[in-house]
């Protein structure tokens, strides 16, 4: 009998879709919705995966390019990494149900948080964001960005936050590298295996938008402490976009980094405990 924890409600790799600041950014120059729409759509066929994206910019062209086994993530959250200072909210006139009539297998909700008493409207907004996901039935993916001063360990921090929003009605969690991608490995791995024990529920891998090269031992360090994946935007397709979308040397390349990502996933993977059968 193999032991396992919650079963993890996305793929191993999620290809992140739905920053369009940070597409605008890594191209340089104003993007128009065709535009967007049309590197979305590329993106969303790099490979049999999760794909996470907003439900503004051409939501059902993205649906329309994945395959029956790729799963469709959008995130609710209205701010597309808006500043701490503003009170988290949903996109206007978008909500679950919405969603699921949209297609979507997954709800995906950015928020900043702050632990402790500081942190309790964010808790708010996630339970209450939980609650409307369970109605209609589909899983929630929390993403908490923390807010922290100068004196704050993050590392520590980050595993305050799992402990203080893991049973608010998450189906699963999106998290940041704990320590950052300069921070000590064999910490890192600590922390990431703390993490582990404290959520209740599966957690994936965000990028921050470092490079594809810093992410990999950063994912691999995730997954053989406990993570179930990851969810990686600009990592794996900063470098690759442009204002006409993608060449084919970049389709190519995008394909590649997600194939090495799924490896990673698995050769990362430690072997399941396992005991006898009871027969």
């Amino acid at each position: 009998m193999t032991v396992s924890g919650p079963r993890p409600p996305l793929h191993p790799v999620t290809l992140a879709i739905d920053h369009v600041k940070a597409m605008r950014a890594c191209v340089a120059e104003p993007l128009d919705h065709d535009q967007l729409a049309s590197i979305k759509r590329q993106l969303g066929e790099a490979g049999g995966v999760s794909v996470l994206t907003d439900p503004e910019h051409d939501l059902s062209g993205v649906n329309s390019t994945l395959a029956s086994d790729q799963m469709l993530v959008v995130s609710l959250e209205d701010g597309d990494y808006a500043t701490p200072d503003l009170a988290p909210r949903v996109l206007d006139g978008w909500t679950p149900e919405r969603l699921v009539r949209a297609g979507a297998d997954v709800v995906k909700l950015f928020f900043w948080y702050e632990t402790g008493s500081d942190g309790r409207t964010a808790r708010e907004f996630l339970r209450a964001a939980a609650e409307a996901c369970q109605a209609v039935g589909i899983p929630l993916l929390a993403e908490p960005i923390l807010v922290l001063d100068d004196q704050r360990d993050h590392a520590d921090a980050l595993v305050e936050a799992v402990g203080e929003l893991t049973t608010l009605g998450a189906t699963a969690l999106k998290l940041e590298f704990p320590g950052g991608p300069d921070g000590d490995p064999d910490r890192a791995a600590m922390a990431c295996e703390r993490i582990t024990a404290a959520a209740s529920v599966p957690w994936y891998l965000l990028s921050q938008g470092v490079s594809f090269e810093t992410f990999q031992p950063q994912l691999a360090t995730a997954i053989r402490c406990g993570a179930s994946g990851c969810v990686v935007g600009r990592a794996v397709w900063g470098d690759l976009i442009g204002p006409n979308g993608l060449t084919r040397d970049a389709r190519q390349t995008l394909r590649t980094r997600v194939s090495i990502l799924e490896a990673l996933t698995e050769s990362s993977r430690p072997t399941p405990e396992t005991t006898k059968d009871d027969a």
